[in-house]
Order: structure tokens, then C-alpha cells, then sequence
């Protein structure tokens, strides 16, 4: 079994006190494991930026995680198609009769590139009177949903200042009475159906289907996503700092979010609004974005997802997942060459760290790397860093989150910052460096 040597620690520490003296670096935290166990952890910096009294950032500091919600969730689902409780098949409006009624866009606004987030210009979207839709002819399925095929979008309009109040559908008012009907009218905008960007089936497009899946989890089961995750994922492994709320031990370890500043590339605290936190004014769970957790948890999974692929699952631990189901459905590519062209197209120069493989997704709610990952991470290193192996599963979060999982090496990690604008650069190169230190120091 693979482990991180002494020296491989060292170097790891060093490495980390080295970004930490760089008034650039906000806090982090890396987290690695095997399937044996964690095999490293460390936090950098303070839990609120410049606030010493806030207390160190450690691997039970709690991160809203945004994006890689989406894994969680896409979980959830997958177990209640073994249970036989939801089927593949099933439509959406099944579930969620809005969907009865859905349009595609005609004259959907070019693509943005995601990779240059942090330097965004506006670019004002398309009035609802100048957009070109007609009816959708295929039907949308749960598969659509769980493989990002639905035509559901997020609508990635350029932000030109960060340093503000976020409004899209997560952070508007949300309704009591019907949390998915409130959440879907804001979706449409006005429009006469579920505006979509292609037909069903037919592409790939990062967008809104977790949160979909999510409400249609919790009509299956009766149950809210926070009641059914937590009997089901959560305390099965002893993830105590999961949550879609800000419970009293989640919010006591809750790291502040800061933001990068133009002008010299420091930052300061974030005290703006960005989605809905209020216990008593969450009605909606969404299942692609707003859950809350530890590195520590989020690793406990990722280790999980490990054992279970390597049928290394410690006596008297029941998989939350069959392993059939992990290698067939969450580490199987889902997708049609037009769908993976899609995906890598968004997912721009990452692709160029993968060879000749590119990427796929999967119905886990991750992409899949189809190559062996090197990358430069830094100038001062003169050779490619071997990273993640082909077959690995991956994704982040909007706040400058990130995690894999390799089972051909038998490891995984997570990386996790609270910061703004999203992909910004001095983390995504301090992620990398950090994945390529761990590969170099394990053995075995």
C-alpha cells in the first residue's frame, strides 16, 4: 500500500511554510489519504484574513465548498437507483412537473472562458425579448440530470467586480411553501418554460442539474437533502462538521471568505452576500452548491470512495456505495465525443496537463481525467511533476476549492481556500506544486 515517506512530509511542510511567508497566499488547507488512512494534513494562515484572534486554519476548519457539493449529492442519487427507488430513466417532470415544459435557447450567448474569471469584463446578457427559444422535443431523465446532459446552465455572465453582493438563483429570497418551484421560476426569468441550451441528451453543460437532482431526491424519499444525507452519508462515516446549515460546531470553525484585490493582488475580508445563510430563511438545500464542511469530513469520504475501489473497507464499515456501482457509474465516462469536447472547451488549459486523454464526467458529479497528469507548476521547478493517474476523478468549488481522487495510486486529496474571484491563479498553481510535493514523496 502506497504511504508518504518522512522526507515527503518534510518536504510538504517546507513547502507550505515556504507559500505561507508570500503575502499573496490566503489560508488553506491540504489533506491526503490513502485508503489506510490520512497520511497528511496541514493549514495556512488565519480563519478570518488579518484576524489572529480568529484562530489557525487546521483540518477542521469548515469551508462552504459550493461546487463540490455536487459529488455529495450525485452520491445520494446513485444510492437510491441501487435501492431501486429511482430509476435512470425516470423523467424529470415525473418528480418536478415544471419540467413538462421546457425551451431551448436558439441564440445562446458564446462561451464563456471560465479560466479567465478574475479578470472578467461585462458583457451584458441577452434581454429575455431578444432571446430565440423553441419547445424542447426529448424528454429530460435522471441520467440527463446525473451526467450533466440536461440543457440546464448556469448563466455565466461576467462579473467586472468581485468585491460585491453576488446575485444569481442561489442567493435570491426563497420560498417557503415551494422551495424547487421558487427556485425554478427564478431560473426562467420571465421565460414561457425551463430555458435550456440544447436539446437533451445531446451535449454537455455545466449548469443547475445537482440542484435538480437534489429536489428530486427529496420528493423520492420524503425527506429534506440535510435528513437524508446525514442518515445515509453523513453519520454512517462519522462526518460530524457536514451540513447545509450553519449548526453552532459548524459555525465555530467556519473560516471567513476574503477576496483578491486588483489593484495589488492582496486581499481583505468578504463581507458581502453570496447565497442565502440564515437558518430561519433556508427553505431550499441546494445540492449543486451550499453544502458546508471540513476538510476532515471531505477526505473521510474521499477515502471511503478509495477502500470501497480497492475492496479494502475496514471489518464492520458498510459502503455508503456498491463497488459495482463506484467503478461502473462514478469513475465510467458518460459521455458522446460532442459532450466531452463540451466539457473540456469550459474546462480550457486544463486539459493541456492531461496529454493526449483529455477529460470525461462521470455520474458522480466529477470529471474524470482519461491521461496521466504533469504539469510546471512553478518556474523555480525545472521538470514536469507527475501528478493524478489516468482514471482519476476530480473537481472544485467556486471559492477556490479542489479535490481528486486517484485509484491507480491509491490516494486522495483536497484543497480548500475561501477565496474570490473563483480559479484564481496564485491557488491554482500553489494546488498543483502541493499534488506534485505529495506525488514525489510517496512510496510503495
Amino acid at each position: 500500500m502506497v504511504h508518504l515517506s518522512a522526507e515527503g512530509k518534510q518536504t510538504l511542510n517546507a513547502f507550505i511554510e515556504g507559500v505561507g511567508q508570500d503575502p499573496s497566499t490566503p489560508p488553506f488547507v491540504f489533506a491526503a489519504t490513502t485508503a489506510d488512512g490520512e497520511i497528511y494534513s496541514r493549514g495556512m494562515g488565519f480563519n478570518r484574513v488579518g484576524d489572529s484572534e480568529s484562530g489557525l486554519v487546521d483540518i477542521d476548519s469548515v469551508f462552504w465548498i459550493c461546487s463540490q457539493s455536487k459529488m455529495i449529492t450525485h452520491l445520494a442519487a446513485l444510492q437510491l437507483v441501487e435501492a431501486g427507488k429511482l430509476s435512470l430513466s425516470d423523467p424529470v417532470s415525473k418528480y418536478l412537473p415544471e419540467f413538462n415544459n421546457l425551451i431551448v435557447i436558439e441564440n445562446f450567448p458564446p462561451p464563456v472562458d471560465i479560466s479567465t474569471a478574475a479578470d472578467m469584463t461585462p458583457v451584458p446578457p441577452l434581454a429575455i425579448e431578444d432571446l430565440k427559444y423553441h419547445p424542447a422535443t426529448n424528454t429530460m431523465t435522471v441520467e440527463h440530470l446525473l451526467t450533466y446532459t440536461s440543457g440546464l446552465f448556469y448563466p455565466f455572465d461576467a462579473v467586472p467586480d468581485w468585491n460585491q453582493d453576488i446575485d444569481n438563483a442561489y442567493s435570491a429570497p426563497q420560498d417557503a411553501t415551494d422551495p424547487a418551484g421558487g427556485f425554478l421560476k427564478v431560473i426562467k426569468n420571465g421565460l414561457p418554460g425551463t430555458p435550456l441550451k440544447f436539446e437533451p441528451g445531446t451535449d454537455w453543460t455545466y449548469g443547475y442539474s445537482s440542484d435538480i437532482l437534489g429536489f428530486v431526491i427529496e420528493k423520492v424519499t420524503g425527506k429534506s437533502l440535510e435528513v437524508y444525507m446525514k442518515e445515509c452519508i453523513f453519520d454512517p462515516l462519522g462526518m460530524t462538521r457536514t451540513s447545509f446549515y450553519q449548526s453552532p460546531n459548524i459555525k465555530e470553525k467556519k473560516i471567513g471568505i476574503s477576496y483578491r484585490r486588483r489593484d495589488d493582488g492582496l486581499f481583505q475580508p468578504w463581507d458581502h452576500r453570496i447565497y442565502e445563510d440564515d437558518p430561519d430563511k433556508v427553505f431550499a438545500l441546494y445540492g449543486g452548491a451550499n453544502i458546508l464542511t471540513s476538510s476532515r469530513d471531505y477526505l473521510t469520504l474521499l477515502r471511503h470512495y478509495l477502500q470501497i475501489h480497492s475492496n479494502t473497507l475496514p471489518p464492520g464499515v458498510k459502503p455508503v456505495i456498491s463497488r459495482d456501482t463506484l467503478i461502473s457509474k462514478i469513475f465510467q465516462p458518460a459521455l458522446s465525443p460532442q459532450g466531452k469536447k463540451s466539457l473540456e472547451t469550459m474546462l480550457g488549459p486544463i486539459v493541456a496537463n492531461m496529454g493526449t486523454g483529455g477529460i470525461q464526467w462521470g455520474y458522480g458529479g466529477m470529471a474524470l481525467a482519461m491521461g496521466d497528469w504533469v504539469v510546471e507548476p512553478d518556474p523555480s521547478m525545472a521538470a514536469k511533476m507527475k501528478l493524478r493517474k489516468e482514471g482519476s476523478a476530480f473537481w472544485s468549488g467556486f471559492l477556490n476549492t479542489t479535490h481528486f481522487i486517484d485509484p491507480s495510486t491509491g490516494v486522495a486529496a483536497v484543497f480548500q481556500a475561501q477565496l474570490l474571484p473563483p480559479l484564481d491563479p496564485v491557488i491554482l498553481r500553489t494546488a498543483g506544486a502541493l499534488e506534485g510535493v505529495l506525488y514525489q514523496g510517496l512510496v510503495g
